[in-house]
């Protein structure tokens, strides 16, 4: 009878044992996906700093700027060149943007 207890508990040791292996795999998934959004997250972050920064130095007191007064700036100067195509730019990558620069805001 001992014998058979003890059985009945190493079952319940294993299915608890596989149960907790497939929660450790759910949440290591999960873990894998947070850092991975977490990863894009801070690569757009770092894009939109610098690229705000150039098109920021491109402007005559652009500090001392509201943000509607810096993004009327910006509209206009896109308006005033909008048939002005990037086709021609190239990142670093080599490929080749064919839409136009208003496009992109």
């Amino acid at each position: 009878m001992m014998l058979y207890a003890l059985s009945l508990l190493d079952k319940g040791e294993h299915i608890m044992s596989k149960q907790y292996t497939k929660l450790q795999l759910k949440h290591q998934q999960q873990m894998r996906a947070n850092r991975e959004a977490e990863k894009l997250r801070k690569a757009r972050t770092h894009r939109l700093i610098v690229r705000g920064a150039i098109v920021e130095s491109l402007i005559p007191d652009a500090d001392i700027m509201n943000d509607d007064e810096f993004q009327q700036i910006i509209y206009d100067a896109l308006n005033r060149n909008e048939t002005i195509e990037t086709s021609r730019l190239q990142d670093t990558c080599g490929s080749t943007f064919g839409r136009r620069a208003s496009q992109y805001l």
